[in-house]
């Protein structure tokens, strides 16, 4: 074996310029493989940082099936499982919150999670330096003011002070005590997203996070079993299953929901087991489908990247015949030469597989820096562990089985006379060999123009996406969100912060509008509201229709252009004293009160106790949750009268956005240095995230579909030119004859066209199948669209054409008496 390799290092170095083509293509092919599955294998199949993970089973509220089948659960739901179900040994619970982290003199919002006292001794998280915090920690009469900082936290915020243990942190105006930091590695339990540091559940009542009002009351979220907002997880008692869990949680839910019809009726409590879950069950669907989805393309690289190393090692195996009928001769068994031809082609398929971890490596590193226009930033943790590297030593296997194959069986069916006397058929007939050659061609043709369709439908939706009109105008606007709360100021205070800074900004040069609301659209931010016009309102409010909606203040329609059609907008007089008014769209007027005029009609939005709104404008529909949907029914209400808060100031001016950021930045410092921001940006940034899937997709599809023509057209080329040098001697006979090298060019292009052809009718049949897939994130175009369809069939037999005239013209040159003497 030995010498198999060593003799196959040789035939490679004394060939480099194949060596090189071959490498290169299996770094392309294996490399985006390698890259792809890093990505999925983070998401997917990265096993909990924790100690025995197969006794740990989630807990969840579940509701009737569907995508958000299995959500969280209550804080008190979360005590009567901890404390009512024996199968579970210990349960924990921890949800993630925004804290705003002072920074030398300004705070900043950070994502932090809040964790039941036992959250770290549950989960076996050994704390390498300090302690974590415990049960004694997390009272509701006393709970302490300690943190645990993520480990990248300390490394980044504090340098890697080893003295950090005991020191201060102030989180939303407060101290809290750092008591540890995290092992190296635990980003926690929410998949994705690694908090900067873990509190006691109980200091949320100190850090003033979760209020929440029902039926006109207001509490603390750790009191309210309606509001459902936490993981949680529990693990098995000594002897118990994971369905003793299953049935003991299943009947705690029943009896629960006899106990507390109004918050759990129609709800049940289930436990699943934390291996098998990454998001939410629901959720974990979809990124499985979409994971095969990709995974499915690069797959298709990756069976081009073999078709082009197939067609370079038949080709330098017939140029080896004479070598290999030596050996053959000289009495080398055929199994031998097959041995060294695999052993020839699994080299090449390492090297290309060691370049395709660097590969993978550097689209890690390279994805980890992108920063997604996301409400959080995600940390995915991205490694090239065993998994990844035992993947791509599996696929570097299989594509030298894919490429060398055909090789071994050539030589395998050897001519040996044949081959000695320097025949062109020497090897395995010719024309077997020629239909196995061409084959791959096609096949790599069909294959790289299933990919582009895919890129050209991606690239035209998101053009169509760009100039789709939302129904406002985001150009010059910027926005800022503060959360006052997070620092303990009560309604009035926050009231005064807002009209001081609104008023402070309408002073800055070039701004024209200045207004608040609680969310704009198409920035992930989805507000369901429940509603009902006057006289159909009789049912209970659990049956009224849901809209969508928002709070905003006076201002919002100038600001962010939104037309008002009809009616006025909202004013300073609009108090939370005075009645209640709401501007709704037309879309909402036309469900409400179809054929009427809905000015000075009433409705009832969400709580009842409320009373009624009167409709005071009509504005035009907008776009709500994506660019692609249909009007949306869509209620404003006045902000005076619906307070929140968390809410974002809006900016427009007339000039570019972006350089009025640092001043509303200043103008808010002005008034309060310690203010927590929690965005600040402009509203076009903030609103591509509905671009996100058209991006995603365009990229993903114009790569593949780039490497594929890249590898198509290396291969055709590739075949042209061995093609033509096969046929140099007949070349030369035909232009003896008095051929014109016009015919000579016609031939061999021809040949080449016709391949081209019966590729591009097999790639349009598999592509008129596979890209109804995409039809979901297709903006104003077919998933057969007959003009994507035609042009880049017209591209890809364009490239052909060139990769087939090239040979074609070099063969047109030679001098017929050279052809002649050809071997």
């Amino acid at each position: 074996m030995k010498n198999d390799v060593r003799y196959a290092l040789r035939m490679l170095a004394k060939n480099p310029g194949f060596t090189v083509a071959a490498v290169l293509t299996m770094t392309l092919g294996i490399g985006l493989n390698s890259a792809v599955f890093s990505v999925v294998n983070a998401l997917l199949f990265k096993p909990m940082p924790v100690a025995e993970p197969d006794e740990l089973v989630g807990l969840y509220s579940q509701e009737p099936d569907g995508f958000m089948s299995h959500v969280p659960i209550s804080y008190p739901d979360f005590e009567d499982i901890r404390d009512q179900v024996p199968a579970l040994d210990d349960a924990i619970a921890y949800a993630t919150a925004p804290l705003a982290l002072e920074n030398g003199h300004e705070n900043e919002l950070v994502v932090g999670e809040m964790a039941t006292g036992n959250y770290f001794r549950m989960l076996g998280v050994d704390i390498p330096m300090g302690r974590s915090f415990s049960a004694a920690d997390d009272t509701a009469e006393d709970p302490q003011l300690v943190a645990v900082l993520h480990h990248g936290t300390w490394q980044r915020r504090y340098g890697g002070d080893p003295e950090i243990v005991g020191q201060s942190v102030r989180l939303n105006g407060h101290l809290f005590t750092i008591l540890g930091v995290a092992p190296e590695g635990f980003d926690g339990l929410v998949r994705g997203l690694a908090p900067e540091l873990w509190v006691p559940m109980q200091s949320s009542r100190t850090l003033r996070v979760g209020v929440s009002s029902m039926d006109g009351t207001t509490t603390h979220r750790l009191d309210n079993r309606r509001t459902r907002w936490l993981w949680s997880m529990g693990r098995l008692a000594p002897n118990a299953t994971l369905d003793d869990a299953m049935v003991q949680v299943e009947t705690l839910g029943q009896r629960l929901a006899e106990q507390y019809p109004e918050a759990n009726e129609e709800r049940t409590l289930t436990a699943v087991a934390a291996t098998q879950v990454r998001v939410l069950p629901g959720v974990d669907k979809v990124l499985y489908a979409a994971s095969a989805v990709i995974m499915g393309l690069v797959t298709l690289v990756l069976l081009i990247s073999c078709a082009n190393l197939a067609n370079m090692f038949l080709a330098r195996t017939l140029s080896r015949r004479k070598e290999i009928a030596t050996r053959l001769a000289l009495g080398a068994g055929k199994r031998r030469i097959a041995r060294q031809l695999l052993t020839e082609s699994l080299s090449l398929a390492l090297l290309g597989g060691g370049f395709g971890l660097a590969l993978a490596y550097a689209s890690n590193v390279a994805i980890d820096s992108v920063r997604l226009p996301l409400p959080v930033q995600l940390s995915l943790g991205l490694a090239l562990d065993a998994r990844v590297i035992l993947f791509t030593l599996g696929v570097a296997v299989m594509t030298a089985l894919l490429f060398g194959l055909a090789p071994v069986r050539m030589a395998a069916r050897a001519d040996l006379a044949g081959a000695l006397r320097d025949e062109g058929r020497g090897m395995s007939g010719g024309a077997g060999k020629r239909r196995l050659q061409n084959g791959l061609v096609v096949a790599q043709i069909a294959l790289s123009l299933l990919l582009l369709i895919c890129a050209g439908l991606s690239l035209r939706s998101m053009g169509n996406a760009r100039n789709i009109d939302p129904g406002f105008d985001a150009s010059q606007v910027a926005m800022a969100r503060f959360s006052p709360d997070l620092l303990g100021y009560e309604r009035s205070q926050s009231e005064n912060f807002y009209r001081d800074l609104q008023a402070r900004l309408r002073q800055l040069p070039n701004v024209t509008a200045v207004s608040t609301a609680v969310m704009v659209p198409l920035n992930f931010e989805i507000r369901v509201e429940s509603a009902a016009p006057e006289g159909q309102d009789t049912v209970p409010a659990d049956e009224w229709p849901n809209i969508d909606g928002s709070a905003v203040g006076p201002g919002y329609f100038e600001t962010m252009g939104v037309q008002l059609l009809r009616g006025r907008a909202f004013s300073e007089d609009d108090t939370a004293e005075k009645p209640r008014v709401a501007v709704i769209n037309e879309a909402l007027a036309k469900r409400f009160w179809p054929g009427e005029d809905a000015l000075g009609k009433r409705l009832r939005v969400s709580n009842p106790e409320d009373g009624y709104y009167e409709v005071i404008g009509i504005a035009a529909d907008s776009k709500v949750r994506t660019l692609g949907e249909a009007p949306r029914p869509y209620v404003y209400r006045n902000l005076a009268q619906n307070w929140s808060d968390s809410q974002m100031v809006l900016v427009r001016t007339a000039d570019d956005p972006a350089a009025i950021l640092s001043p509303i930045r200043n103008a808010a410092r002005e008034l309060d240095e310690r203010i927590a921001i929690s965005s600040l940006e402009t509203v076009e940034d903030a609103i591509s995230v509905s671009l996100l899937l058209p991006r995603m997709g365009a990229t993903l599809f114009g790569l593949f579909g780039l490497v594929g023509l890249l590898l198509a057209s290396v291969g055709i080329y590739g075949v042209m030119a061995y093609a033509v040098s096969q046929r140099t001697h007949e070349i030369g006979i035909r232009m003896a004859m008095g051929a014109q090298r016009g015919n000579v060019q016609r031939m061999v292009v021809a040949h080449g066209m016709k391949l081209t052809a019966l590729g591009l009718m097999l790639g349009l049949g598999g592509a008129m199948l596979t890209t109804r897939a995409l039809s979901a994130v297709l903006y104003g175009i077919s998933a057969t669209d007959g003009l994507t369809f035609a042009a880049v069939s017209f591209f890809l037999s364009a490239v052909a054409f060139l990769a087939c005239y090239i040979p074609a013209w070099r063969a047109s040159r030679v001098d017929p008496l050279t052809a002649l003497r050809y071997e």
